[in-house]
């Protein structure tokens, strides 16, 4: 029984996490084997892609250096992050701020 949050999805790890079935690391440094290598290079190009883009969002969204809630609305808080980031590189830079959401990038949740 698979209870992760999203089934039927893989995530990339370094090589400091072990192999799961949902989990994918780069193979140990077996440079003689091209299929071996092929496989880490990709893994490597495609951790950086998403570190790299994770890093634009974090900069441009600073509350999510200091989330600190529940994971599913840490989700939607996620997706109005990502909205926003790609509104902006439409063109329309002053997006302004979200409602909610203070000076200094602090999300300020009403219960």
């Amino acid at each position: 029984m698979d209870c992760r949050t999203c089934p039927n999805t893989v995530l990339l790890g370094d090589s400091g996490y072990h192999l799961k079935e949902w989990l994918i690391v780069p193979a140990h440094n077996e440079v003689a084997n091209p299929a071996v290598h092929s496989f880490n290079k990709a893994h490597k190009s495609t951790r950086r892609i998403v570190k790299n883009s994770l890093g634009i969002l974090k900069e441009k969204s600073p509350c999510l250096h200091y989330l600190r809630v529940q994971p599913t609305f840490a989700a939607n808080i996620f997706k109005c992050c990502v909205a926003k980031c790609n509104f902006s590189r439409d063109g329309n830079e002053d997006v302004g701020l979200p409602d909610g959401e203070n000076e200094e990038g602090n999300i300020e949740v009403q219960i």
